[in-house]
């Protein structure tokens, strides 16, 4: 069984590695205790990036927590600390990059995902 440090550590290098594979520079904060998880550049503007790690799919749709522990309270990420999201998807493997925006300054988001079955015919 993984623990929940080593998911989150599984979608940071997923998402870091999908940054520079596609010629994006990146950057990290120092120390765990900073709003977000990377810094990107994003055609000529860094942005602070928030990465969030979920594991499985239900009924085709992922569910992302966007918000975290701190200090023992929830925590919601507002847009003056963090731009956008990185999400990744354990069980199929895929990134999606979400703007934070005042409509998406909330706890958590779902995506819809169609899922491809493939057999061994």
């Amino acid at each position: 069984m993984v623990n929940t440090k080593t998911t989150g550590d599984i979608g940071e290098s997923a998402i870091i590695h999908e940054f520079l594979y596609n010629h994006v520079p990146v950057y990290l904060p120092f120390g765990d205790n900073e709003s977000c998880d990377i810094i990107a550049d994003l055609n000529g503007s860094l942005q602070r990036i928030q990465i969030k790690t979920c594991t499985n799919i239900v009924n085709g749709v992922i569910k992302f927590s966007l918000n975290s522990r701190r200090y023992k309270t929830d925590y919601v990420y507002n847009t003056t600390e963090v731009n956008y999201f990185a999400l990744y998807c354990v069980e199929n493997r895929s990134c999606y990059l979400i703007e934070n925006t005042s409509t998406t300054n909330r706890r958590s988001i779902n995506l819809r995902v169609s899922v491809r079955i493939v057999t061994g015919k």
